[in-house]
C-alpha cells in the first residue's frame, strides 16, 4: 500500500511526499526483491526530481529544498 501510494505520489511530482513515503519504506523490513526495487525507483525518482530542479521547475526546487531540511533536522538529532 506505501508503494503505491509512493509510486503515484512520484507520478503526480509530489515530490517530498513521494521522498517521505519511501524513506518510511526503507525502513520497513523488506525482502531483497521489494529493497532492489526500492533502491531502484528511489535512484530513478532522485534524478528525475534533480533534472527538474537543475530546469527550474519550481515544485521541484521547493521539493529539494524542503527534503535536504528534512534530512538536515534528521542527521543534527
Amino acid at each position: 500500500q506505501t508503494w503505491e501510494k509512493a509510486l503515484a505520489a512520484d507520478k503526480a511530482n509530489d515530490y517530498v511526499n513521494a521522498q517521505n513515503l519511501m524513506d518510511s519504506l526503507a525502513k520497513m523490513q523488506l525482502s531483497n526483491d521489494q529493497s532492489n526495487a526500492l533502491q531502484i525507483e528511489s535512484g530513478t525518482f532522485g534524478a528525475r526530481l534533480w533534472q527538474a530542479a537543475e530546469k527550474n521547475d519550481p515544485v521541484a526546487v521547493k521539493a529539494v529544498q524542503e527534503i535536504n531540511k528534512s534530512k538536515d533536522r534528521r542527521t543534527n538529532r
